[in-house]
């Protein structure tokens, strides 16, 4: 594991600690997203810390640097990705980070306390709590999959409907293909780089299948479960 790795690793565990406080919940915009005192309080943890041990990198984040422009050295979080399952107590969240030297991703983690789930990746590979991992390839009608969304009906056109998952937030879903958990992921593109950015990373560290249509990534662990939703979305 890199010294970086290591150094993310240990930042976002204790950032973590602050999510087991008291908490506020506020509507961020008219569309039903939240935000929470937890989101800002650990987004402040990361950047100080991240400024204190990387001077020359710059840092986007959801809340206080919103710049979806990647920097030649830049440290992108996410603090509480799947923030209205933790404000309802559901345990599919995450603090995330990635980090980029030299215009490449170098290191990626995604941390799930209430899960005790560490992902992280780097050069040597993909992890979980601290043992390798890669996607896991199944039967076609074993296949679990998350699919963000359900316009013109692109879910009936799924032929094994009910192994249809739904977790809420881009980390999980893209963790639990990493670690062979789902096998199959569809989302918009336009999510925001502290959305999808670390997952991606662990993804590809793990092995996982990307092809990308109109608006839509389509990730998954095995070139015919690739097929069968690639089919899905061009119908």
């Amino acid at each position: 594991m890199k010294n970086k790795t290591k150094l993310l690793i240990k930042i976002v565990k204790k950032a973590s600690k602050l999510a087991q406080s008291d908490f506020f919940v506020k509507d961020k915009d008219n569309g039903g997203d939240l935000v929470t005192s937890v989101d800002f309080a650990v987004e402040d943890f990361l950047i100080k810390k991240l400024k204190l041990l990387y001077p020359g990198y710059e840092i986007i984040s959801e809340e206080s640097n919103p710049d979806q422009k990647i920097r030649k050295n830049c440290f992108v979080i996410d603090p509480i990705d799947g923030t209205i399952n933790f404000a309802n107590g559901l345990p599919f969240w995450s603090i995330q980070c990635a980090s980029i030297k030299n215009w490449e991703i170098d290191s990626a983690v995604i941390f799930m306390p209430q899960l005790n789930r560490l992902y992280y990746a780097d050069e040597t590979g993909a992890y979980l709590n601290g043992k390798k991992i890669n996607v896991k390839i199944v039967p076609i009608k074993n296949c679990l999959f998350d699919m963000k969304i359900d316009e013109n009906n692109l879910i009936s056109r799924i032929k094994y409907k009910n192994n249809l998952r739904k977790f809420g937030a881009a980390s999980i879903r893209q963790a639990f293909l990493a670690s062979g958990e789902i096998h199959g992921v569809v989302q918009y593109k336009d999510l925001n780089l502290w959305d999808f950015l670390p997952g991606k990373y662990i993804l590809e560290k793990a092995g996982a299948q990307f092809y990308e249509i109109d608006k839509y990534d389509v990730i998954s662990a095995s070139n015919e479960f690739l097929e069968e939703l690639k089919t899905i979305i061009k119908k």
